[in-house]
């Protein structure tokens, strides 16, 4: 190990904290900072990735003093994938007529149960995830973790830091026999809050949330391939008034496949899970695109944003048209986390922190898109989308 010392003079305060902030993701061989002014000193791996690590750190220092770094102008997505002139069998809505059939049942805004068809299409999407990735990948883990997870653990994970109104937590009341005597008589009232412990847990936003930390303090020499994990989760976040039909859902399920080991080989894993999607675009015509995105997994404000833009792509996804809508919605995504992670619960190879990425699949929205593309008169559906939900499930 050696230690650097690196002035950051030149960068005004205000961008100061920031520099502090990503010095963290600018390579896996940095293993410790300390700020001292207008200095930092930085402990990395060994001496032969001295080069890169300060490459990696003059470009974020560059980055901070570009002029158009500060100007809060839109972010371009790029468009990697285009099938949007093909021409779906269905344009007409169908939510309306899922409620009318109960095949999609409201159990209350953004929460429903699912029959009859919808609950066929999304066990198909979900067999179809694991027998793809059974062929793609022989050696991989599966795990069922709990829905609720702990509220520290959770915050360790950096997950406070964006979109904290979409987390829910686990609610019990005090231990204490007026209180319980008074929620029997009374339910909700005005005095519910006061009557509630602070929770302990929270209901999981994501389905890989729980791997990381289970990983803690591991380490992974001499690897081959990524470290690949497979989890079928519910999820949850509070979306607000921006519940819409299937698309957007305070309860919903992901499978998820995730990666751990060097950045090359989790990249290599992305690009095998992708395979799926083009899997899906061939055989059910789809009218689709694949875009990077904005919101990368663990970016919290603008600047960050653009950083993880200009760093490089950390997040795409494949977005299917509700052609009632002529909206686009992102059905499955690749996202990748660099070592924001590995770093926070000491992942490790043998040339540094490890790298993870995950590619999650949306189930209800891959159910509901595909529906809208297709209509749920199965008479009227392409002979290859009926032959291929059969090998999964029994339509009929």
């Amino acid at each position: 190990m050696i230690t650097i010392d690196y002035d950051i003079s030149s960068i005004n305060d205000a961008d100061k904290d920031f520099f502090k902030d990503m010095l963290s993701y600018v390579s896996e061989h940095v293993v410790n900072y300390e700020f001292d002014d207008n200095r930092v000193t930085i402990d990395i791996k060994s001496v032969k990735y001295y080069d890169d690590v300060m490459q990696s750190i003059s470009q974020l220092h560059q980055m901070i003093n570009r002029e158009d770094f500060e100007q809060d102008e839109e972010l371009e997505t790029k468009v990697l994938f285009d099938a949007s002139n093909v021409q779906p069998i269905n344009q007409e809505p169908i939510f309306d007529k899922l409620i009318e059939s109960q095949s999609v049942i409201l159990i209350r805004p953004g929460v429903y149960a699912y029959s009859d068809l919808v609950l066929k299409i999304c066990e198909y999407f979900i067999r179809k995830v694991k027998d793809f990735l059974q062929t793609e990948f022989t050696d991989y883990r599966e795990i069922q973790f709990p829905i609720l997870y702990p509220i520290d653990k959770f915050k360790q994970g950096g997950y406070f830091e964006k979109f904290p109104h979409h987390i829910m937590f686990q609610a019990v009341l005090k231990n204490d026999i007026n209180t319980i005597k008074e929620f029997s008589k009374f339910g909700v009232n005005e005095n519910f809050l006061s009557n509630i412990e602070p929770p302990k847990s929270v209901l999981k936003n994501a389905a890989c949330v729980p791997v990381y930390p289970m990983l803690s303090n591991n380490k992974y020499e001499n690897q081959k391939a990524a470290k690949v994990f497979f989890m079928t989760e519910k999820c949850f976040r509070n979306e607000g008034a921006n519940v819409e039909e299937l698309s957007r859902l305070n309860e919903f399920t992901v499978s998820d496949i995730v990666f751990i080991g060097t950045d090359e080989l989790i990249r290599d894993g992305i690009d095998k899970a992708k395979k799926l999607w083009e899997f899906w675009i061939n055989i059910f015509n789809l009218n689709c695109k694949v875009e990077t995105a904005n919101d990368s997994f663990f970016a919290g404000n603008y600047k960050k944003l653009k950083f993880f833009q200009l760093m490089g792509d950390a997040k795409e996804e494949f977005k299917w048209l509700l052609p009632h809508s002529n909206k686009y919605i992102a059905t499955s995504s690749a996202n990748y986390h660099r070592t924001q992670f590995t770093k926070k619960y000491n992942i490790e190879s043998d040339k540094g922190y490890c790298h993870s990425a995950c590619i999650g699949f949306g189930i209800e929205r891959l159910a509901y898109a595909l529906l809208c593309q297709k209509g749920i008169d199965l008479d009227k559906w392409d002979q290859a989308t009926i032959d291929e939900v059969s090998k999964h499930v029994e339509l009929k």
